[in-house]
């Protein structure tokens, strides 16, 4: 998942033109920085995330930093004016068996610790957040076994 740092506040006298405009721009962006396989979805507000299969911890965080060089790069406003934003990314790799909303609330928790970190950060979500979420609980021996 990937989040903007203030989108919505890039002009004083008309914010949501200005964000909107940023936003389109960064879906742009995003597009460019996607390789084959890989997926973009804006779940809304300025959170996006990429979903791409057969993913690993390497592919993963250099993904991330493909997608933080590039959403950091000026973006033009009207007038000549230009505006810079951050984003942070939270990484979640799927697990065998798990549900989609599972992973993507480990890939939120992960961005928000990012975001804690300040702008320009990745972080992986950790297995704790699985583990803590599950019907069943990770030391249940009659559970599957989980992994990354």
């Amino acid at each position: 998942m990937t989040n903007l740092a203030r989108p919505f506040h890039l002009c004083p006298i008309s914010p949501h033109p200005a964000g909107d405009a940023v936003l389109r721009t960064v879906a742009q962006r995003l597009k460019k920085t996607l390789r084959h396989g890989e997926t973009i979805v804006r779940l809304g507000g300025d959170e996006f995330a990429v979903i791409f299969e057969h993913a690993t911890r390497a592919a993963g965080a250099e993904l991330a930093q493909r997608i933080i060089h590039f959403l950091s790069e000026p973006y033009p406003l009207s007038k000549g004016a230009s505006a810079t934003i951050g984003a942070s990314v939270g990484i979640a790799l799927a697990i065998a068996g798990e549900t989609l909303k599972s992973l993507m609330k480990r890939a939120d928790a992960a961005l928000y610790e990012a975001k804690a970190e300040g702008k320009g950060t990745f972080r992986f979500a950790t297995m704790d957040i699985a583990c803590r979420d599950a019907a069943e609980s990770c030391d249940n021996p009659s559970s599957p076994q989980m992994s990354e």
